[in-house]
């Protein structure tokens, strides 16, 4: 191979793999939105009374609502698509009295991502 070859060959590679690991910020926004969205549905797949009786198909929700994450061009949008994937849980209900549960079995309290500010009032 000549000189020229080698040269053309390894700036094709490294422009090739630069593109493959680029991020821009539409990226980035929309990996956060895939956490939080991961977030409340994880969330209420476990605290959401419908949901944790097995009366939702709640993984299915979760694949259907994507798209709608993935177009949401604002926050808001984002929001609306959370609230959509909570209102087709259906009401949550009481499960009666609860059970005591001592504090050192409450690994999972931690909630303070709620207050993120990606978030509105009515998700968190």
């Amino acid at each position: 191979m000549g000189t020229y070859t080698r040269w053309s060959v390894l700036l094709w590679i490294l422009l090739f793999t630069s593109s493959l690991f680029a991020q821009n910020l539409s990226d980035s926004i929309y990996q956060e939105r895939l956490f939080y969205l991961c977030k409340v549905w994880g969330h209420a797949k476990y605290y959401h009374s419908n949901i944790a009786a097995g009366n939702v198909d709640w993984d299915r929700k979760l694949i259907d609502i994507l798209p709608a994450v993935k177009r949401a061009e604002s926050n808001a949008e984002f929001n609306t698509a959370l609230l959509e994937l909570l209102n087709s849980a259906g009401v949550h209900g009481s499960t009666g009295s609860l059970p005591t549960i001592p504090d050192s079995l409450n690994n999972n309290l931690d909630v303070a991502w709620m207050q993120h500010d990606i978030l509105n009032s009515q998700i968190q």
